[in-house]
Parts: C-alpha cells; sequence; structure tokens
C-alpha cells in the first residue's frame, strides 16, 4: 500500500513538472512569428496543402503555383498570390529543412492587376511569372509588368528590374 501511494505520488510529481518545460522556438516557430497576417495566411495554406497543392479552395482570391505549374527542376518552389487590404502580395517560397521560406515578395494594388500567369518569357523551355498591371501614369492605356525569371541554377525566381 505504501509502495503503491509513493508511486502515484512521484507520478503527480513527473506529470506536473513535464507540463512546465518550457518549449524553445524552432527556426521555423521564429520565423511563423515574425510574419505578417497575409504571409501567415499563405503559409498556412502551404503547410495545409496537399501532395498536389491542391487541399484548398480559391474563393477568397487565394492563388498558389506549384511545381505542377512550372515544372520538376522547380520542385521545392511555390509563389502564392494573397489578398489583403486592397492589394495583391505575391510572395516566392522554397522549402529549406522540409518547410516553407520565403526568398522574395512583390505586391501590386488589387485594382490595377491586369494579369499573373507563368509564361516562357526568355524562351528557356522554363516557365516565369509575369503579371501586368495599370499604373498611375499620363496614358490611361499603358501597362507596366512584374517579372520574375526561373534561374535553373538557383533554382528560384528572380525579380527583372524595370
Amino acid at each position: 500500500m505504501i509502495f503503491r501511494n509513493c508511486f502515484l505520488l512521484l507520478s503527480i510529481f513527473f506529470f506536473s513538472c513535464k507540463g512546465k518545460e518550457k518549449v524553445l522556438p524552432t527556426e521555423e516557430t521564429e520565423t511563423i512569428l515574425k510574419l505578417k497576417n497575409y504571409q501567415q495566411y499563405a503559409l498556412n495554406r502551404i503547410i495545409e496543402a496537399d501532395a498536389d497543392d491542391q487541399g484548398f479552395s480559391l474563393i477568397d482570391s487565394f492563388y498558389l503555383w506549384s511545381w505542377d505549374d512550372f515544372g520538376i527542376k522547380f520542385r521545392e518552389n511555390r509563389i502564392t498570390r494573397t489578398y489583403d487590404k486592397g492589394i495583391y502580395h505575391y510572395i516566392f517560397w522554397a522549402h529549406l529543412k522540409n518547410f516553407p521560406q520565403m526568398y522574395a515578395e512583390d505586391s501590386i494594388l488589387a485594382t490595377n492587376l491586369l494579369n499573373d500567369t507563368l509564361l516562357d518569357v526568355n524562351h528557356d523551355g522554363i516557365k516565369d511569372f509575369l503579371a501586368t498591371y495599370k499604373t498611375e501614369s499620363l496614358r490611361p492605356d499603358y501597362a507596366d509588368t512584374l517579372l520574375y525569371l526561373s534561374d535553373t541554377i538557383s533554382r528560384r525566381f528572380m525579380k527583372v528590374s524595370n
């Protein structure tokens, strides 16, 4: 009886101490803590997506481009478009240590966006990211571009300056 009571007390003490352990942040949780709301939303959607990146609906202006869209060489890459406060945010992601990490971001006013697509702009056989949008110029029919070319060496998308 005494042995059983001692065992019970030790068990309670062990489990109560175990619950008070500090959880040290990992690189992934540090990254998550520093993200803006729309960035966190995009990250959550990438994590929730299934193997074919089809684990979500397109009802909330979120869009995800993945290796299915731009080729097996860029398997670790994702591009997300997220709407937040009248702006489309384009975030370029790569999987590092099996976790998505942002490596580039750009944005366009939602009212100015004309089109965003993947297209082989430089004719190298790999699709690039291209968005066209209206600018606040004197000519109302003038459009500008946001262009990210696929870099086969770094296996990432690199912005082409205007």
